[in-house]
């Protein structure tokens, strides 16, 4: 039996978007139920981006068996939208694929093409802009010829080609997309693992021109990693697209573990799959996770030991916690229920971690009950908001005796936290580099990653819930040396996670570890990268009296070949 009753999944999926992934998926009568009533309260004039991607695919899964679905002349002709403009891109990507190839550069296909073409079997079903593929490093430049000499248009400057990217991308004047990978993921530039994924890419017969698409492990893999790399904006086809191969493949899980681990993709593929097994709860991802769990041993024990840490042990199983304690506390195990106990409150106070408290609320922000760690029971009153503080107090008496459990409150005890400014003095902290190197040289347009460590310095945390845009993040400002801004905003990288149903809150003194993605200004010269955190929507620590690290960097474009 698996230690785990579910997984958090790292950024919570809107109900009307997991409706419709579940809808695409499955076909049982309740689901098709559901799907119906979904189209006749829809106007698909007004859908989200992220659902009208979906259409495609969900269109024609169900055209059979809802007839709901199969009379909709509106979701007949997005799919109908998708199918003639993916027929253009593949035929068009095609042409320049088969000069490729017979110039004698392998290529593999990867991401929406190889899927939809191997697997959906349908151009329609896939939205994309542009079709990938991976190439031996060696082949680039003669790709990228020939790429150009097919009528494709590089979309970066001459400039910003020299930076080192993962890919060069392409735009054809009918508007199709192009991408040339060196590297197939963001996150591994390592030549071994791209290497890899070319060695096992298998051969595929596109309509009569012999190519390679990636092995179905490495398909999976690399759906993973680009699926939750932006959460704020994330699509969701990856996840049809998984389970599709799951469906079709024998997938070897162990050995797509190893390969994560081994190129420190652990984190984005786990986050990843338990996030498409919260949005459709099937036996598939469901048995993957737990034979990657059963595998890696070491890494069960940090999942274990951060669940805790962080005050979620309501995903463990009950009757797990004893034998979770005994593993987390060798080489000297408890012996005894209080020696159990007493494990699991010191794991859960240890440092370094975002806090969560589990919560209900009703579409007042009233709430009804929560579910907490004894060692969180004296920041309730801090991190929701309450005027009956000896209500409040009274529901929680019980709970001090505990590991850990649910509190249930009376109406009116405890209300969701405002949004709103803090307390003056709550906006305290330092950040820390980890590099001791705070100049040196980029090329224009680089994308950097920065580690470092922040400390909240006040003495009240900083709380934010579920999905609430109102958010602790850093964030990092690009000046030139006469202090004239560059960029003011790069993309944050938040402090804790938005569960949709906790509070994550910053406890005072607590450390928290991340690396801080910014992209190097286009323009060669000398600029000041300067650090600082946000409270989303409400201000800046910089304006707060906080004095932060800056980096002082040159932009600089190596030489091109052949010139000086």
């Amino acid at each position: 039996m698996s230690t785990f009753v579910r997984h958090d999944p790292p950024t919570p999926i809107a109900e009307d978007h997991r409706r419709l992934l579940r809808s695409t998926l499955f076909n049982d009568s309740a689901t098709i139920e559901a799907l119906s009533a979904w189209i006749d309260e829809t106007d698909f004039d007004r859908l989200d981006y992220f659902s009208f991607r979906l259409v495609p695919h969900l269109y024609h899964a169900r055209r059979q068996d809802c007839p709901r679905m199969a009379e909709h002349g509106r979701a007949k002709g997005i799919y109908r939208y998708f199918y003639y403009r993916n027929s253009l891109l593949l035929r068009r990507a095609r042409e320049t694929i088969e000069r490729l190839c017979h110039e004698g550069i392998k290529v593999a296909l990867f991401k929406g093409a190889a899927i939809a073409l191997k697997y959906h079997r349908n151009p329609g079903l896939r939205p994309m802009a542009d079709v990938d593929i991976l190439i031996p490093e060696q082949s680039f430049s003669d790709a990228a010829r020939i790429v150009e000499a097919s009528g494709w248009q590089h979309v970066y400057s001459e400039t910003l080609r020299c930076a080192p990217r993962h890919s060069d991308d392409f735009k054809h004047p009918e508007g199709h997309g192009f991408d040339l990978h060196r590297h197939a993921l963001v996150e591994s530039a390592d030549p071994e693992f791209n290497a890899g994924l070319l060695e096992r890419a298998r051969p595929f017969d596109w309509d009569g021109l012999r190519v390679h698409v990636m092995a179905p492990e490495d398909l999976i893999l690399t759906s993973l990693c680009n699926g939750v790399r932006e959460p704020e904006a994330m699509r969701l086809e990856w996840i049809p697209d998984v389970l599709t191969i799951c469906r079709t493949e024998k997938i070897d899980w162990v050995a797509l573990w190893q390969l994560a681990r081994r190129f420190d993709l652990q984190e984005p593929v786990f986050d990843a799959l338990c996030l498409a097994q919260a949005a459709l709860e099937c036996d598939e991802l469901g048995h993957a996770i737990d034979e990657i769990l059963g595998f890696d041993q070491d890494f069960l024990l940090g999942q274990l030991r951060k669940t805790i840490a962080e005050g979620r042990a309501d995903i463990l199983q009950p009757d797990a916690l004893a034998a979770v304690a005994h593993r987390l506390a060798q080489p000297n195990p408890p012996r005894t229920r209080h020696g159990m106990f007493a494990t699991l409150r010191r794991i859960g106070r240890e440092s370094g971690h975002a806090r969560y408290i589990r919560f209900d609320a009703d579409d007042a922000g009233q709430v009804n009950f929560l579910w907490l760690q004894s060692a969180h029971l004296p920041r309730v009153a801090e991190v929701f908001t309450t005027n009956r503080r000896w209500l409040l107090q009274l529901a929680l008496l019980p709970a001090r005796a505990r590991f850990a459990g649910t509190v249930r409150l009376s109406p009116g005890t405890l209300e969701l936290p405002r949004l709103g400014r803090l307390p003056e003095d709550a906006y305290r902290a330092t950040i820390s580099l980890k590099a001791t190197d705070t100049e040196y040289t980029v090329c224009p347009g680089q994308a950097v990653r920065t580690p470092i460590r922040v400390m909240n310095t006040s003495s009240h945390c900083w709380p934010a819930y579920g999905s609430s845009p109102s958010r602790f993040g850093v964030a990092v400002h690009i000046l030139e040396r006469n202090r004239n801004v560059v960029t003011w905003d790069n993309p944050r990288t938040y402090l804790g996670r938005a569960y949709r149903d906790r509070v994550c809150f910053i406890e005072p003194g607590a450390q928290l570890d991340c690396t801080v993605l910014w992209i190097a200004p286009e323009k060669p010269g000398h600029y000041i990268v300067c650090l600082d955190l946000v409270h989303e929507r409400v201000t800046w620590f910089s304006d707060t009296g906080n004095i932060f690290p800056t980096l002082e960097i040159v932009v600089d474009a190596p030489r091109i070949d052949g010139t000086s």
